[in-house]
């Protein structure tokens, strides 16, 4: 990610544009509950806003994922 907020915001909401349905329908297989798979995008997404460098683009993010 590059630095500063305005770039890692635009970055995360690519990703989540790009990758958040896969993290979704994911969730709603392992959860089996609507609520719980929202809950878990919703985790996942939020951990990145946190601390964006647990993604480090080493790999694509869908391993990351």
């Amino acid at each position: 990610m590059t630095p500063g907020a305005a770039s890692e915001t635009l970055d995360l909401e690519t990703l989540y544009r790009a990758h958040g349905h896969v993290v979704l329908r994911r969730a709603r297989q392992l959860m089996g509950d609507e609520q719980e798979a929202l809950d878990v995008l919703q985790d996942v997404f939020t951990s990145l806003v946190r601390s964006p460098g647990q993604f480090q683009g080493r790999s694509s993010f869908t391993t990351w994922l």
